[in-house]
């Protein structure tokens, strides 16, 4: 498990560049990117939902459902209805389900929507996905759940000094790109 700070501040990253509402994208991001180790009672996350964090891991175990595929579409599916119905906006078109019917649904939003919805799914997405491509460096994955086969190497070990010297430079890397486009 990579450090919680090193998993927000890469899905914010990845929110603020990768959806076309930076704000919406980035919180979404940055939320969703911690969402996997829901599964660990010691992580952000799961010390604030132990309970709910006892469960996953002991029905699945640390770095299995929560860290595949499935749960990566699953989450940002749920997270985009729920943005969906807060919002009440629907995307104008996406990928379809039940075309032809008298209420359509749609089951991907495009990318190019700026809307609530489209930018929270994106963001979630995103998020999320960044938090699984970081533990298969630093270890692996049960990407294909159910299968329990781990996918990953081992680059880089949790807590360590490289660790702290990625957050450090990634993030003055932020923080300078930001400034430099905004030209403050």
């Amino acid at each position: 498990m990579m450090m919680g700070t090193t998993h927000a501040l890469v899905g914010f990253a990845a929110g603020f560049f990768l959806t076309q509402d930076p704000i919406v994208g980035a919180a979404a991001a940055g939320f969703a990117a911690l969402l996997p180790d829901i599964d660990h009672p010691d992580s952000i996350l799961g010390s604030r939902v132990r309970v709910a964090s006892h469960i996953f891991q002991k029905v699945f175990g640390h770095r299995s459902f929560t860290h595949s595929l499935l749960a990566l579409f699953l989450v940002s599916f749920l997270a985009f209805l729920l943005a969906a119905w807060i919002s009440n906006e629907y995307p104008a078109e996406g990928v379809k389900i039940f075309e032809g019917y008298k209420e359509e649904m749609y089951v991907l939003p495009p990318l190019e929507n700026n809307n609530f919805a489209s930018s929270v799914f994106w963001g979630t997405l995103v998020g999320y996905a960044s938090h699984i491509i970081l533990d298969m460096v630093s270890g692996g994955v049960s990407l294909f759940w159910p299968s329990r086969k781990k996918i990953g190497v081992s680059l880089i070990r949790t807590g360590s000094l490289a660790e702290s010297l990625f957050n450090l430079v990634f993030a003055v890397a932020l923080v300078a790109y930001v400034v430099y486009r905004n030209g403050t």
